[in-house]
C-alpha cells in the first residue's frame, strides 16, 4: 500500500521555506504598499503550506477515508483556504477594517465554502 509520506514531506520542507521567507521580508524590507502584498502572498503560502499535513493529519484520524488521493486532494483544499482565510484577515487588518464581528463571519463563510465543496468533490 502506498503512502503520502513524499508529498507531505515535500510540504513541510516548502512550509519551512515559506515561512523563512517571510521572516526574511519582516527584518529586511521596509513597509510600503508593494512589500505589504509581497507580505501577504508569502503569508498566505505559508499558512497554507503549514496547514496541509495538519488537515491531513486529523482527517486520517476522524474523517471517512476518500482514498489515498483523495485524502491528500481534501488537505490541500482545506489548506489553501486556510491559508485564504489568513491572507485576508491580515490585509484587513493592514486596512484597519477587521473586528471580531467580520472576523467571525469570514470564518463561518470558509466553513461554508469548504462544506460545499467537500460535498462538491466527494
Amino acid at each position: 500500500m502506498r503512502t503520502n509520506r513524499l508529498p507531505l514531506l515535500l510540504n513541510g520542507l516548502l512550509a519551512l521555506a515559506a515561512w523563512a521567507a517571510v521572516l526574511l521580508l519582516m527584518n529586511s524590507v521596509s513597509p510600503g504598499p508593494f512589500s505589504q502584498v509581497v507580505f501577504l502572498v508569502l503569508l498566505f503560502l505559508a499558512l497554507g503550506l503549514t496547514a496541509v499535513p495538519l488537515a491531513y493529519a486529523l482527517a486520517t484520524k476522524w474523517a471517512a477515508s476518500l482514498g489515498r488521493r483523495g485524502n491528500l486532494h481534501r488537505a490541500m483544499r482545506q489548506g489553501a483556504m486556510a491559508g485564504a482565510l489568513g491572507a485576508v484577515l491580515m490585509g484587513m487588518r493592514f486596512l484597519g477594517v477587521l473586528n471580531a464581528w467580520v472576523a467571525l463571519a469570514l470564518l463561518m463563510a470558509t466553513a461554508v465554502i469548504g462544506t460545499l465543496l467537500e460535498l462538491r468533490f466527494r
